[in-house]
């Protein structure tokens, strides 16, 4: 089984580099051109499955991107990490960048990555055990999808706090 995973299109957020976890932001017009041709990219997988954060900005990249026209099934466990009180801060502060690289620092009012890890984790290792066949594609955010790429491997605290992935990249895991 292959797992697919993107992340959603470009947002409003993104353009201004403020931080956007759990607030609802909006795709551009690039962000939806995005999706497009991330759907023209589907084109060549046959997933079966397809799960979808519950955050607009998920649901709309997928609609646009699902080639399939799959009945998508929301996973509460895809959505973003809570920034807390970093919600809309911009993404070079100081303050902000110090915390995101503690992995076990809770930000106050959110989450920690780990805690993000645990709640992704789970999903991933209950994929793995009802779709053993079949492949999977998820829609989901920046920091979703670092979580993902740490549980497929092996990364040190720098490997995860640098690791990115572009809106509507489109990447491959292998169970």
């Amino acid at each position: 089984m292959s797992l697919y995973v993107t992340r959603h299109g470009e947002t409003d957020y993104n353009v201004k580099d403020l931080v956007c976890g759990i607030s609802e932001a909006k795709l551009t017009e690039k962000g939806i051109e995005q999706a497009n041709r991330l759907a023209h990219s589907l084109q060549k997988i046959n997933y079966k499955y397809l799960y979808v954060s519950p955050l607009q900005r998920a649901i709309d990249t997928a609609q646009y991107a699902d080639i399939h026209n799959l009945n998508f099934i929301v996973e509460p466990r895809l959505k973003e990490i809570n920034f807390g009180k970093y919600e809309g801060a911009h993404r070079k502060c100081k303050e902000f960048l110090f915390n995101k690289n503690n992995l076990a620092y809770r930000y106050p009012g959110g989450e920690s990555f780990i805690e993000l890890c645990k709640r992704v984790y789970g999903f991933l290792d209950e994929i793995k055990e009802q779709a053993t066949n079949d492949d999977v594609l998820l829609v989901c955010h920046g920091a979703v999808c670092r979580a993902i790429h740490s549980y497929f491997n092996d990364m040190t605290n720098e490997e995860i706090f640098y690791f990115q992935t572009d809106n509507c990249e489109l990447l491959k895991y292998e169970y």
